[in-house]
């Protein structure tokens, strides 16, 4: 293994849901690079676990042991691969004892691309991370003047596509997962030319004539992207209690 305080990891630890929309573009960021990368889908769970997380609806502390058994899972891969690197994408189902575990022989970092302040057991996980990115320059600012001062600002990227060469398929546009909250504010646009991307969960909403099937990955919503004319977002923060 390389010192833990190299700037050339050569082997990295991907911790992130295997239908994210930022997997492979990591990935093959990564690989361009040469780095060898090893994922851990963080919400993938085996068998037993998966009873255990369904027990878990009647009885909750069924749910804390769950969560104690994937995350074991986790710290056990990282000092089986023994990697330079791991990088957890969100991880809001990581604990305190994983991270404190996976530090002590590797550098770990997150990328939070998402509304920080709506998972709160992240927040306070911040400084136990070696350092922590986020897509927000004015929340990064804020964070910095209370003392976290381990946490950058990380921004999105993409390749650029001519968008000339593309012609608008799409009057309006939704990309992400389903919520009452989301639904009912689509619920107006249905008839507008509304197209949603996401899980399967709006298969079964009052927009399900509209749902497209599937995700997007990263590469085919760069392209998708410029065949829309207006794409709406409507961010986590005012998804309470939806």
């Amino acid at each position: 293994m390389q010192s833990k305080y190299s700037l050339t990891p050569t082997k990295v630890v991907l911790v992130v849901p295997h239908n994210s929309s930022f997997r492979l573009p990591i990935i093959n960021a990564l690989e361009n690079l040469d780095v060898k990368v090893f994922e851990f889908d963080n919400r993938r769970t085996k068998i037993h676990e998966k009873f255990i997380f369904a027990a878990s609806l009647a009885v909750k502390k069924f749910y804390e042991y769950g969560l104690n058994i994937l995350n074991k899972r986790l710290v056990n891969f990282v000092n089986k691969i023994s990697p330079d690197l791991v990088i957890v994408i969100k991880g809001e189902n990581i604990l305190d004892s994983s991270i404190s575990s996976i530090r002590k022989v590797s550098i770990i970092v997150n990328w939070f691309p998402d509304y920080l302040f709506e998972l709160k057991n992240v927040q306070k996980q911040m400084g136990l991370y070696s350092y922590f990115f986020h897509t927000e320059i004015a929340e990064v600012r804020k964070l910095r003047k209370t003392g976290a001062k381990n946490i950058f600002y990380l921004p999105f990227a993409s390749r650029i596509i001519r968008p000339n060469t593309l012609r608008k398929k799409y009057n309006i546009t939704f990309v992400g997962t389903f919520s009452n909250y989301r639904e009912n504010i689509l619920d107006s646009l249905k008839d507008k030319g509304l197209s949603i991307w996401g899980d399967s969960l709006w298969e079964k909403s009052t927009l399900a004539k509209n749902f497209q099937g599937k995700w997007l990955n990263q590469h085919q919503m760069e392209k998708t992207l410029y065949q829309i004319r207006i794409v709406i977002n409507i961010h986590r923060v005012t998804m309470s209690g939806s």
